[in-house]
């Protein structure tokens, strides 16, 4: 198996699992996120041999998901990181990347400046969303505006007895989060 294509990072760390893993490299690889997915599978790419390993992310540093730490060792380890971009074309190997600067509130808005990246394979670690609708109808369940449960100190919902944690709520967003909440609400 050989990455040369788009896949998301999930699927990237299920194919590196299986033999042969030295098919994979050596290829420039794209990354498209700033948080700890991303960073994790720019490493994994490289330590596996990847010629290049390029991350791109639409905000800053200082707005990126990722912990401190994981950038910084990432960068150590030759992973290079072009903030305030964006993808707006793909043809074959070629990406059109447009560079973004950031506003008067500190968001990032287009320049109207592109680059263009060569690269072999474009892997997507994009955040998922918790799918919540199946709670809708449940009296005294209460949610945020991006779909999270509302739950108290110990998680519990509006509605006695249904607790929520992990990403159904609003937290960061990490197996390590999710594991705690699991464990204070049993």
């Amino acid at each position: 198996w050989r990455v040369k294509s788009r896949c998301s990072a999930v699927f990237f760390f299920l194919m590196i699992r299986r033999p042969p893993r030295s098919t994979l490299f050596p290829y420039t690889t794209l990354f498209r996120s700033g948080g700890n997915t991303a960073i994790d599978a720019a490493r994994t790419a490289k330590r596996l041999g990847a010629s290049e390993a390029l991350i791109i992310y639409r905000r800053n540093r200082e707005r990126a998901p990722a912990h401190d730490f994981e950038i910084d060792e990432a960068q150590e380890e030759g992973i290079k990181i072009h903030w305030l971009r964006t993808i707006k074309q793909i043809a074959q190997n070629k990406f059109t990347v447009e560079k973004m600067r950031l506003n008067d509130e500190g968001w990032p808005e287009p320049t109207g400046e592109y680059e263009t990246l060569e690269v072999d394979s474009l892997i997507l670690a994009l955040g998922q969303k918790t799918d919540t609708a199946f709670l809708q109808k449940i009296p005294g369940m209460a949610f945020e505006r991006d779909n999270t449960v509302i739950v108290d100190r110990q998680l519990m919902t509006g509605h006695p007895g249904i607790f929520a944690g992990g990403d159904m709520v609003p937290a960061e967003r990490t197996v390590t989060v999710a594991v705690g909440h699991g464990k204070r609400a049993a």
